[in-house]
């Protein structure tokens, strides 16, 4: 049996050059529900997958973005193939422009034609964020890739910078002065996302 060998077309940590990546500081999960409405309410350019780590997170801002009456889906483990085929059905043919998805469900998927990718969520390692952004930006288009961060995710900002810089982009110095911090296992406890009363809370 011959030894496997290993291709790598491109730098394996940096992402496409055609996607323009920006950090946004958010502050906390209330400041990040904000900056996303915020975002949407400027310029709002579907199609864009949002990306989340958790189903319960991913179900509590679809909630949020329904209520701001944005043609939005969602996909996860926990709906049936029936529902997920619907749902990336209905994002392919611009039934609905926002895409919220687990890194679970959005592996092996392919989305053509993404213009953004917000990581609502900080990603868990840098294979993972180059995994979400390479959503967009394909076939020679350019696409745009937005990461919101919170104090809790500073210490892993410089895992970031080095695959922006690695892609081209530029980066604040402070960031780059940053130490690299090892990644956690898991992912951190962060507060709800849903702005809904509990007493209210189906």
């Amino acid at each position: 049996m011959h030894d496997a060998v290993r291709v790598i077309v491109g730098d394996k940590n940096a992402a496409s050059e055609s996607i323009k990546q920006k950090l946004i500081f958010a502050g906390s999960e209330e400041g990040k529900l904000l900056a996303l409405r915020q975002s949407f309410a400027e310029s709002l350019n579907p199609p864009v997958l949002i990306f989340v780590q958790s189903i319960e997170r991913a179900e509590e801002l679809y909630g949020e973005l329904k209520f701001d009456s944005i043609r939005v889906g969602v996909i996860h483990s926990n709906l049936s193939q029936e529902q997920r085929e619907n749902g990336i059905d209905d994002f392919r043919a611009g039934k609905t422009w926002v895409l919220i998805a687990t890194d679970v469900l959005g592996r092996g998927m392919d989305f053509k034609g993404v213009k953004c990718v917000i990581n609502y969520d900080f990603p868990d390692c840098a294979a993972s964020y180059i995994h979400r952004i390479g959503r967009s930006g394909r076939a020679g288009r350019i696409g745009e890739a937005i990461t919101f961060y919170t104090e809790d995710d500073i210490p892993y900002l410089r895992n970031i910078a080095n695959v922006m810089i690695a892609s081209g982009c530029e980066v604040p110095s402070w960031l780059i002065d940053m130490p690299k911090k090892k990644w956690k296992k898991h992912y951190p406890r962060r507060e709800s996302i849903s702005t809904k009363p509990k007493d209210q809370e189906e």
